[in-house]
């Protein structure tokens, strides 16, 4: 899945991208159809579910993510809010160890 982030939140995909990462999620800079930003400050970002299908994780997981990334593409400068929010995804990763390293 791709998400327009610069309609979204107005983070081009690059910035979007390091907001995520440093709450501990882990996206691309994807271009979106269309896209009048170049390839290096793309429009979007992808999304894939592999990684937390295959650690278990279910549908109500899935709405904890997504809310953590809404909330750190709405303020990606709040360092506290990232600091909490990073704190509780890795405590849902703990839970969810990567089949054959956990």
């Amino acid at each position: 899945m791709v998400i327009d982030t610069v309609a979204s939140f107005g983070l081009d995909g690059r910035e979007a991208e390091e907001a995520l990462d440093r709450i501990g999620i882990t996206t691309n800079k994807q271009i979106i159809p269309d896209d009048p930003r170049p390839p290096l400050r793309p429009s979007g970002v992808r999304l894939g579910t592999p990684a937390c299908t295959t650690r278990g994780m279910d549908e109500d997981d899935m709405r904890a993510i997504a809310s953590w990334m809404a909330a750190t593409l709405r303020a990606p400068d709040d360092a506290a809010a990232t600091a909490k929010t990073h704190a509780a995804v890795r405590a849902m990763c703990r839970r969810y160890p990567v089949p054959g390293i956990g």
